[in-house]
Order: structure tokens, then sequence, then C-alpha cells
């Protein structure tokens, strides 16, 4: 009886699917559906890709940090210059538009006519009388 019972347990065995049977055919149908990668990166290579990027976002960090240091700094140079020629508004309203002409010394008829004292009568006169002679 011992043969026999051997025999039927080995059939048993042989009629029952295998317990990573399962897998194997999820496998073989998920190799069929899929189609094959053509690259697959190794982990060095991720790896170096990723410190690729990381650091040109620092590079890019970096020169954005400088261009707005440069702005910031241009605008403080022009706020500046703008404060060195600065006049206050109380010297431009009490200032006088004939302020020129109060700070110095009148001069009476300076404006108006030459006066020489020599040569005003003989140049003045003469060609009065020449012009009279000859009407």
């Amino acid at each position: 009886m011992a043969p026999t019972i051997d025999g039927g347990i080995r059939q048993i065995a042989a009629a029952e699917p295998d317990a990573n049977g399962a897998v194997r055919i999820v496998a073989q149908v998920r190799s069929r559906t899929e189609p094959a990668r053509w690259w697959q990166p190794a982990g060095r290579t991720v790896a170096a890709a990723f410190s690729v990027v990381v650091f040109l976002a620092a590079s890019l960090g970096m020169m954005w940090r400088v261009r707005s240091q440069r702005e910031d700094a241009e605008v403080a140079l022009s706020m500046a210059s703008r404060i060195s020629s600065w006049k206050s508004p109380t010297q431009e309203l009490l200032r006088s538009p004939y302020e020129s002409v109060l700070s110095g010394t009148p001069h009476l008829g300076a404006g108006f006519y030459q006066l020489d004292a020599g040569d005003s009568k003989t140049k003045n006169s003469a060609p009065r009388v020449k012009e009279k002679q000859k009407q």
C-alpha cells in the first residue's frame, strides 16, 4: 500500500500548479506586451546626471543673485548722485529773478547812451551839419 500512496501523492503534486508559477506567467506576459527599453541608465549615470542638474541650478541661482545685486548697486549709486545735486526748495523760492540787477550798483544811462566826453560832440554833430549844408 505504501507504493500506491506514494504514487497517488506524486500524481496530486504533479496536478497542482507550481507555487512560483503565477509569478513566472505574469513576467512572461509583461515581457511580451511591454516594449523593450532601449536605454536603462545605470546607477552611476543617474547620479552623474543628477549632479549636473544640481550644478546648473546652482550656477543659474548665483548668476541671478549677482545680477540682482548689480542692479541694486546701480540704483543706489543713481540715488546718491541725485542727492548730491539736490537743492533746497527754499533757496529756489527765495531767489529773485532780479537778483543780478539788485546785487550790483546801477549805472544810469549805461545801456542807452554812449557817454564819451571827447568823441560824442564831433561824431554826432558833424554829420548833421554836413547834411544841413547840402540841403
